[in-house]
């Protein structure tokens, strides 16, 4: 809680050394649902201090790669959770987290992949196997969409400028 207070009194450094500590602690409650929180509250307070900090520095640049470690991690204990719901709001928690990273690609993937949860979540009940088959097909198209626009702008990147005649 100090933590939370600290991040509201925006001192993300403080904040980020008091979460540090009790992620320390959470290894000694059962389950992962403690610890993911955790990590999104760190993830979260330490994009803050790195916003904070001067564009083109080697502290800026130590505190996003630590911002994206937390989200990692968090991504992968995402699954353990024991609630699904509350998985589709760590992923979109960490999604934005990645989108103020400058990571979009996986920010997008993290949508996805919320989406197809939440499809599963509301489909399979309603409509049983036909509405699984919903879901897969959904991701699926979503998912070839990214990798089109993935491979579009790979492809595209190493013709050149282009310029326009006014």
């Amino acid at each position: 809680q100090v933590a939370r207070c600290l991040k509201a009194m925006d001192d993300p450094a403080s904040a980020e050394s008091f979460l540090g500590k009790a992620l320390g602690w959470s290894a000694m409650v059962p389950g992962v649902d403690h610890k993911v929180d955790l990590l999104c509250e760190l993830a979260e307070v330490t994009m803050n201090l790195a916003e904070l900090l001067p564009s083109p520095s080697p502290e800026r640049h130590a505190a996003l790669d630590r911002c994206r470690d937390h989200a990692r991690e968090a991504t992968v204990l995402a699954a353990q959770t024991t609630d699904p719901h509350w998985e589709v709001k760590v992923l979109l928690r960490i999604s934005d987290v990645f989108g103020r990273c400058g990571d979009h690609d996986e920010a997008r993937h993290l949508q996805d992949r919320a989406l197809t949860l939440l499809g599963l979540a509301v489909w399979v009940p309603l409509a049983g196997t036909r509405g699984l088959w919903g879901v897969v097909v959904g991701a699926a198209v979503g998912g070839g969409f990214i990798l089109v626009t993935i491979i579009v702008v790979l492809a595209t990147a190493w013709t050149g400028t282009v310029h326009w005649a006014a």
